[in-house]
């Protein structure tokens, strides 16, 4: 299973699992992704796009090197 950790936070939103904040280095899985319980919520600032760094490494593979990524949200007010 891969498991996700955040290493730097979006700027103008959090990251929550399961109902609860994301802190930096706390993680998620690709388990938590499938089941819809990772949500970003954005804090109503004017930021049009928002995006936060993790490493990935996969619980299957244990000798691979973690790898790095990040993933960029684009913000829509309503």
């Amino acid at each position: 299973e891969l498991t996700f950790v955040l290493l730097d936070p979006p700027q103008f939103g959090e990251v929550w699992v399961d109902g609860v904040p994301l802190a930096v280095v706390g993680s998620f899985t690709q388990h938590d992704v499938d089941q819809g319980t990772v949500t970003y919520f954005h804090d109503g600032s004017a930021g049009a796009s928002d995006g936060f760094t993790f490493s990935v490494t996969d619980d299957g593979d244990p000798g691979r090197q973690p790898a790095t990524g990040t993933f960029t949200i684009s913000v829509e007010n309503p």
